[in-house]
C-alpha cells in the first residue's frame, strides 16, 4: 500500500469560498478513480505553528494506481482548474505503508 502526501500553502488573498471549491472538486475524484483505497483532505486546523494550509492524503493498492491517479483527467482537471490557480507552494511525498 501506497500513501500519497501533498501540501499546499495557499496564494495570499485566497477565499474561504475558493477553497469550498477545492473541497468539492477533490471530494468527486474517489467517485471516479478507482484506484483511490482511501481518500482525505481538508484545511490545517492551526493547532500548532509553522504548519501549511491544506493537505491531501491518498491510498492505493500500489505504484501503479498512483500513478494512474497521477495521470487520470478528472485528477488533472481538478489540479489544473482549481488547486494551481490558488496554491502558491507544494510539498508531495509518498510512502509506504
Amino acid at each position: 500500500m501506497i500513501r500519497h502526501i501533498a501540501v499546499f500553502r495557499f496564494k495570499s488573498g485566497t477565499t474561504d469560498d475558493e477553497i469550498s471549491s477545492l473541497d468539492r472538486g477533490l471530494a468527486t475524484l474517489p467517485g471516479l478513480i478507482p484506484e483511490i483505497r482511501a481518500y482525505k483532505f481538508g484545511r490545517d486546523l492551526r493547532v500548532t505553528e509553522g504548519t501549511w494550509d491544506y493537505t491531501v492524503a491518498a491510498d492505493f493498492d500500489n505504484e501503479d494506481g498512483l500513478k494512474i491517479y497521477a495521470g487520470h483527467p478528472d485528477h488533472v482537471l481538478v489540479v489544473e482548474t482549481i488547486v494551481k490557480p490558488l496554491v502558491d507552494e507544494t510539498v508531495r511525498i509518498q510512502i509506504s505503508l
